[in-house]
């Protein structure tokens, strides 16, 4: 007899079923810029934005699954941002703010990853200066 949906929740086979995807993105992180508008009315991301998210896609295809999920994900992501100054401070508390990077890196995963970047339903980000920027990413499916 097939377990019941609490039984499956809280089996820790459900846990070793579940896929997670780990991985480290050399790129510096950029922000999600401001939609534009054409003249004709239609809206666009800013040049920089979308050459960032296309970099971020390709850069994350070795790690990708054959097929996008369909199930919740749980997101966690480190963007380490490069600093001007020879002293690191201990925290990035300038521009650009977090969820502004958090928004492009899921956009740029979306249909890799997961079907569509409503599926992120559990999320922890951090910013912070590093010697080696980039972007830390740990996807996780929630059964």
């Amino acid at each position: 007899m097939a377990p019941s949906k609490e039984e499956w929740r809280s089996s820790p086979a459900r846990d070793f079923l579940m896929r997670r995807w780990e991985f480290f993105l050399p790129i510096e992180p950029v922000a999600q810029g401001r939609p534009r508008f054409s003249r004709q009315g239609r809206v666009y991301d800013p040049e920089r934005s979308r050459r960032w998210k296309r970099d971020v896609g390709l850069l994350a295809l070795p790690f990708a699954p054959k097929e996008p999920s369909h199930l919740p994900m749980a997101l966690f992501a480190r963007f380490d941002c490069s600093s001007k100054s020879r002293r690191m401070p201990d925290h990035h508390t300038g521009r650009p703010d977090l969820t502004n990077f958090l928004k492009g890196l899921e956009d740029a995963l979306s249909g890799i990853f997961y079907k569509d970047d409503a599926q992120i339903v559990e999320c922890t980000a951090l910013k912070r200066y590093a010697l080696t920027p980039g972007v830390f990413v740990l996807l996780r499916e929630l059964g």
